[in-house]
């Protein structure tokens, strides 16, 4: 078992009016990983640069309020690990967003032991990954110790392909072969049952009042990301809704409730309400925005989930796993991920979806953007408009549990059992910790040491931008005390701290002891470096010779 793991997601925003599956996803696998985590302690890494530490914090005091954590907690800001100020030991690391890259440089450039390294992939399809992510993944010095955590089996099957494809390129191009040295595993994301569940009758009735739902209507249900681009098209399923109006008359009222962000700019909800009231249904659908805390009373609302999900950008889908818990059966696309979470005929139906080859489309094709994420949603967009949901079959399934309530009942208990066996957090932080366990005993058996210098990913800023200086300093450069370093020494005035994370790369107890050494005549870099080489290292040095000539605290001392 391990004793000390490091975490990390490289996105924690806070964004309470949207619906964006990868940021519940981090938000949601942090807080699992708290509560369940079987270590003794955690250190979590975050960026400065974001309000990623507040997030955090206020995750990890909620939780502790709670006495839900049991572990100590080390934060750790990534600046200090580039600095080499902090070099914390762990037996794993779980990067819980995408980006691998910084982690990997840590541990093969400045780690002094080798650790298991994990990620979990949330989106296989952006064009700029193929260079970014998978590409610097035949790169890098991953071992047999690592492991890339598919959320699906059909994520695991892509992110292989893509791979192949990229070493089959780049082996006919050049005659380089390069491989994928590390693991792929599937493991789910999870989902809360203690907090989405069914509630009673009572309540339900009330939310229904609440959002002028009358209480005998017939209720469907997407919750998600409205966006055509990159999550589904819903025009189809506005044929569904009129198909389904038409087919039970006036015996029991249809409605259709679309929950979730649509961009203004995008506009996506005025063309879906056009093409309703096109048709006269208008007042069959309504749009609801809700805020992340307010899901599970808006899945509340609803009798069935229903998501004609077509777009690549999809790996997993938590939405169906929230519903599912929630008691609602699932009627969603035989896409992606979702064969992995609905099972057909048991917690709801999957509908066949058909796909052309369709790579021509992209291809010929002349919307090429150079931005690579609009290209990226552009791209899903087109290949989406190929795919095809049997729309009669889904009208079947809807209409079938329509007319049996005793279905329905059965697929909702189904769906709750399910939903807490197999999704529940707990079970998926107890396949983390299992995994964990595996890749720290391979590690541990391994002989192999960190693979070297990430030499490919290192810049060399100062060689490639050597044109933009006047002069470079060099060991033989000398330097002198101003009158205002003098005043510094004195007390009469202070060193700066210009900048909220300026202390995190450079210390000024650092500074002063630099501007103590010059004061008298003035000495050279190399001999600075010789007298201080036991107290701060070479590099630091010249990093506060150059911050106090910046600052005007010392100059160089030119030759008469």
């Amino acid at each position: 078992m391990i004793q000390k793991m490091g975490i990390m997601g490289n996105i924690f925003r806070y964004l309470p009016n949207s619906i964006y599956g990868y940021d519940i996803a981090v938000k949601d696998a942090l807080s699992a990983i708290l509560r369940y985590g079987t270590f003794q302690s955690l250190v979590v890494f975050y960026d400065p640069r974001q309000y990623q530490e507040h997030i955090i914090r206020k995750i990890i005091k909620e939780l502790q309020n709670r006495g839900q954590i049991n572990a100590e907690i080390e934060f750790i800001s990534t600046y200090e690990l580039l600095k080499g100020s902090s070099q914390p030991q762990f037996d794993v690391m779980h990067n819980i967003g995408m980006e691998f890259l910084p982690q990997i440089y840590y541990r093969e450039n400045i780690s002094n032991t080798p650790f298991p390294y994990i990620y979990t992939l949330h989106c296989a399809s952006s064009p700029n990954y193929r260079n970014d992510l998978f590409f610097q993944k035949l790169l890098s010095p991953f071992h047999h110790y690592d492991s890339l955590i598919c959320t699906s089996e059909a994520s695991k099957r892509a992110v292989q392909a893509i791979l192949n494809n990229i070493s089959n390129s780049i082996a006919e191009e050049y005659n380089i072969h390069l491989k994928y040295k590390g693991r792929l595993d599937v493991i789910p994301l999870g989902v809360d049952t203690n907090y989405f569940a069914p509630l009673s009758d009572m309540q339900r009735k009330d939310n229904r009042a609440k959002y002028n739902i009358p209480k005998s209507a017939f209720v469907l249900l997407w919750m998600g990301r409205i966006s055509a681009l990159d999550k589904a098209d819903l025009q189809p399923l506005i044929m569904v809704l009129y198909r389904l109006i038409r087919k039970n008359h006036d015996d029991k009222k249809i409605m259709l409730i679309i929950a979730g962000y649509d961009k203004p700019n995008l506009e996506f909800v005025p063309s879906i309400k056009a093409y309703a009231e096109s048709l006269g249904i208008i007042d069959n659908l309504i749009f609801i925005n809700p805020e992340q805390n307010e899901r599970n009373e808006v899945y509340n609302l609803a009798d069935v989930y229903v998501a004609p999900t077509d777009n690549i950008q999809e790996t997993f889908g938590l939405a169906p796993l929230e519903a599912m818990a929630c008691g609602l059966p699932q009627i969603v696309a035989d896409w992606d991920g979702y064969r992995d979470t609905v099972k057909h005929e048991f917690t709801g139906f999957r509908i066949p979806s058909l796909w052309s080859n369709c790579d021509s489309h992209i291809k010929d094709n002349p919307i090429f953007p150079i931005d690579p994420v609009l290209r990226g949603f552009l791209h899903a967009f087109i290949l989406s408009q190929t795919v095809s949901i049997d729309l009669d079959y889904f009208v079947k399934a809807v209409q079938l549990l329509i007319d049996s309530p005793e279905l329905r009942k059965k697929q909702s208990m189904n769906s709750i059992a399910q939903a807490k066996q197999r999704f529940d957090w707990s079970v998926i932080v107890t396949r983390y910790s299992e995994l964990w366990d595996i890749l720290h005993e391979d590690c541990l058996n391994s002989k192999k040491t960190p693979a070297g210098k990430l030499q490919h990913i290192v810049p060399h800023y100062c060689s490639e931008f050597a044109s933009y200086a006047t002069d470079f300093l060099d060991t033989n450069t000398k330097v002198t005390i101003t009158f205002e370093g003098i005043q510094v020494l004195n007390g009469e005035i202070s060193l700066p701290t210009h900048y909220k994370f300026e202390p995190l790369l450079i210390d000024n107890k650092d500074r002063l002891s630099v501007l103590k050494m010059l004061s008298g005549k003035g000495k050279t870099v190399n001999a600075l470096k010789s007298e201080m080489r036991n107290t701060i290292s070479e590099r630091d040095i010249e990093a506060n010779i150059m911050w106090l000539l910046k600052n005007g605290f010392a100059r160089l001392q030119k030759e008469i």
